[in-house]
């Protein structure tokens, strides 16, 4: 496409935008032999990931007539509910109209532009569904979570006839382990295409890392909010985009004897906190206070639990009871959202774990309870980074309190819960493992850390969504040059 023909396609006036660093990374190419351009754009919370997916998506559909193009996630609701909508707030930015501008064919799941572009919106669960299309370029929104071989099945779909140079871009999270993202993506390569003509052709993958600090829309107080949230390590992958550790290791490596204190113990005039995680073998509780000092955050002190093995709700409360029933402050119970749902063990068919435990603890003569149990489980990723973050957060704040011996098996996790190996996935044992374990340990994996974090996770949960103000300026569409784009 020549200058000429750029603007005279540009000759609307229009809403700009302000693009960042990393953002005009993504969007231009600096080498016109680049025949393949695949790259992707790895940002922590807030760097701009959808936005400038979905703007360089329109541009390339807008100023390339008859273009085709495809935005594909791992499932459809991630392209319908965010990358779609965000389509739909450029157009308004830019005072495009439905059916004078573009259409959204809903039956279809495709945008249609009037110069005959079309962007088709698709999920990957089957890549074979995309086979035999012919594209111009191709979105994959939240990368990571998409399997190699719906990569290459996308690369292989670039193909479309009259397009003089193919985009094919993901955006996406920063990466653990030795996935397939880091085999592509670790190292900017370029490679000549044998035999092109008329001028030498090439095809290059590069990556484009997008810290949020570097995003001016961000306000301080947001960006100074994750950095006391966030562990060390988290910090360093979702807020500087960089990539994390290729071997994961603990689940808890924050953790240490700074942690640890003999002194704690029930206060008689503090609220009482009961969070718990139901399993029969073993029911695991925890039971802690939470406490602010004047000028400090709010910090969780663990002094008891109740891990007790071939029991049930009812044995488990009045254990519960015995130990605190003289306790007058308040008491709150909450934890695993699952104990909301029927229990096959109560006499009452629409009783729930939470109404087994409500009532034992009544019939015990315990008042002053209450429950603040959320709909629904968070996402384990995120309750874990949590926990992390008030361990020990960037800053070497520790706002998590343990006793050692009261709270022995939250502490044996904490010392032991691993990932397998360069995976996000929590290494739990086998029920054979369990079975043939001497030492009993192995039975206890989990159950008191997911007890423990879903407390801290009810009342302090990691906030990573960003009040962005739209990137306006007035900077003009002829800004986007055309040989760098196409």
């Amino acid at each position: 496409m020549s200058q000429k023909e750029f603007s005279e396609i540009s000759t609307k006036p229009q809403y700009h935008y302000h693009l960042l660093p990393a953002q005009k990374q993504l969007i231009y190419i600096g080498d016109p032999d680049v025949h393949i351009d695949i790259c992707v754009y790895q940002g922590g919370f807030g760097s701009g990931k959808t936005f400038i997916g979905s703007l360089l998506g329109h541009i390339l559909s807008s100023q390339v007539p008859r273009n085709r193009g495809i935005v594909v996630a791992k499932t459809y609701p991630i392209v319908r509910d965010t990358t779609l909508q965000t389509y739909f707030e450029h157009f308004d930015t830019m005072g495009l109209k439905s059916g004078r501008d573009y259409q959204w064919r809903a039956s279809e799941q495709k945008l249609k532009y009037k110069n005959g572009s079309e962007i088709l919106f698709r999920h990957l669960d089957d890549p074979s569904r995309i086979k035999s299309l012919n594209l111009g370029w191709a979105h994959m929104e939240e990368m990571g979570d998409i399997d190699e071989s719906g990569f290459l099945m996308l690369l292989s779909r670039l193909r479309l006839k009259h397009v003089s140079r193919y985009r094919l871009f993901g955006t996406t999270n920063p990466q653990n382990g030795l996935g397939w993202l880091r085999r592509y993506f670790e190292k900017d390569r370029t490679f000549a295409v044998p035999d092109s003509t008329p001028r030498p052709q090439k095809i290059q993958y590069r990556r484009v890392l997008a810290p949020s600090t570097e995003n001016s829309h961000l306000s301080a107080a947001y960006l100074e909010n994750m950095k006391q949230q966030f562990s060390a390590e988290y910090y360093r992958m979702n807020v500087l985009g960089q990539d994390g550790g290729t071997q994961k290791g603990l689940l808890c490596p924050q953790f240490s004897e700074s942690n640890l204190d003999e002194a704690l113990q029930c206060q008689a005039t503090l609220r009482l906190y009961l969070s718990c995680d139901f399993n029969v073998d073993p029911m695991c509780w925890v039971i802690a206070h939470r406490t602010q000092q004047p000028g400090m955050q709010i910090q969780y002190e663990f002094f008891d639990e109740l891990c007790i093995e071939n029991t049930n709700i009812i044995q488990t409360a009045e254990e519960f009871a015995r130990r605190y029933a003289s306790h007058e402050a308040g008491i709150v119970i909450t934890g695993d959202a699952s104990g909301r749902s029927r229990s096959d063990s109560s006499a009452n068919p629409n009783d729930s774990k939470y109404r087994i435990l409500l009532n034992t603890l009544s019939n015990a003569g315990m008042k002053n309870v209450h429950l603040d149990v959320p709909s629904a489980n968070p996402h384990q990723d995120l309750r874990i980074e949590t926990w992390n973050g008030l361990l020990c957060n960037q800053d070497g704040i520790r706002r998590v309190k343990i006793h050692p011996e009261k709270c022995k098996w939250l502490v044996w996790n904490l010392q032991n819960l691993r990932y397998l190996s360069g995976t996000s996935v929590v290494s739990e044992p086998s029920i054979r493992q369990i079975e043939q374990d001497a030492s009993r340990c192995l039975k206890f994996t989990k159950h008191p850390f997911d007890a423990a974090s879903y407390l801290t996770y009810r009342y302090d949960a990691i906030r990573k969504d960003a009040p962005l103000h739209h990137q306006k300026s007035l900077i003009r569409w002829q800004r986007f040059s055309p040989e760098r784009l196409f």
